[in-house]
Parts: C-alpha cells; structure tokens; sequence
C-alpha cells in the first residue's frame, strides 16, 4: 500500500489533470479566433468589389465594416475567454507549488505594473509628500518669474512703440507747421505784389 493516502495524490495531481484540458480548451478557442479573423478579412476583401458595383456604394461598405468588426470582436472575446482560463491554469499551478498568489484583478480590467512605489514608514512617505510640494512651488515660482520676464519685455516693446509713435506725430505736426508757415509767406508774398486798384 502507499504511503499516501488517495485523497491526498487526487489533491497534489488534480492542477497537472486539469492542466492539459485548460491547455487544449485555450488551445482550440484560439484556433476559433483566428479563424473567425480570418472570416472577417475574407469576407470583407470579398464584399468590397461587390459594394462598387451597387448603387450605394457608401452604405454597402459600412455594412461590410460593421460585419467585420462584429466578427472580430467575437473572436477577441474568445481570445480574453484563453487568456483567462491560461491565468487560471497557471494560478492553480502555482497554488499547487505552494506559493502565494495575487489576487487576479477583475476580469476586463487592465492591471497596473507600474504603481507608485509605497513607501514602508510614514516619515519615507512624508518626505516623499514634502519633496514633491517643495518641487511644486518651486515649478510655480518659475513659472511666475517667466510671466514676470514676458511682461516686462512686453512692456518695454509697448514703451518703445509708443515713443516712436509720439516722434513720429511730434515731426508730423512741426512738418505741418512749417507748411503753414510757407502758406502763410507766400500767401503774404502774393498780397504784396498784386496791383492796388
């Protein structure tokens, strides 16, 4: 007789039984979603030729898309439908092994490998905390310090026109002025030679 008693050999054998039915049921759901692929992009080459012979060519053609991403979904839903019956297999394996196991996530949810680091003690988690506020307020002094610069430049532009605005208008009215003045000789330089009846 054994050393072992049965239900014990059951227990430590039962993962490595179901292993090979998990494996050959991922297997052949696989196998499906790739023919269920194939099906798709064949037979949405196939109706394009036929949707530029029709009427409307548009509609025949998002018909042939929708059919073919209806197909493909259903061969993505086999192939989540592999993936998790292959975690669960490896989980079982694992367990057998005596190891500790995550807990798997949701099925559907996307996992998170890179979290953020937790630190062990509060005080690595308060200076982490206070580090990050001291980098913040230093990001918002120099962006403070920026706008100041842009304003300033900007100011000193605005300045810059503005005086040579103010030349430009005080040439303009001293170059009115001496027209004037012309206008006003020659106007005088005319009343002074015209005949006095």
């Amino acid at each position: 007789m054994s050393k072992y008693p049965l239900p014990i050999l059951l227990a430590l054998l039962a993962p490595f039984a179901f292993a090979d039915d998990d494996s050959a049921r991922a297997d052949e759901l696989r196998l499906k979603a790739k023919a269920l692929r194939a099906e798709a992009e064949a037979s949405y080459t196939a109706a394009q030729p036929e949707c530029y012979r029709r009427f409307l060519v548009n509609r025949c053609l998002d018909q042939a898309k929708s059919a073919r991403i209806a197909t493909i979904g259903k061969a993505r839903e086999l192939e989540i439908e592999a993936s998790r019956i292959d975690l669960a297999r490896k989980q079982r394996e694992v367990e057998a092994r005596g190891l500790d196991v995550a807990p798997a996530s949701t099925p559907g949810a996307p996992a998170t490998p890179f979290a953020d680091p937790v630190p062990a003690d509060d005080s690595a988690a308060e200076a982490i905390r206070r580090a990050r506020e001291d980098e913040a307020v230093r990001a918002e002094a120099r962006a403070r310090e920026l706008l100041q610069q842009r304003d300033a430049e900007k100011a000193r532009t605005r300045a810059a026109a503005e005086a040579a605005a103010a030349e430009r208008a005080e040439k303009a009215a001293r170059d009115r002025e001496r027209y004037d003045e012309r206008i006003r000789e020659r106007e005088a330089e005319r009343a002074s030679q015209t005949p006095k009846d």
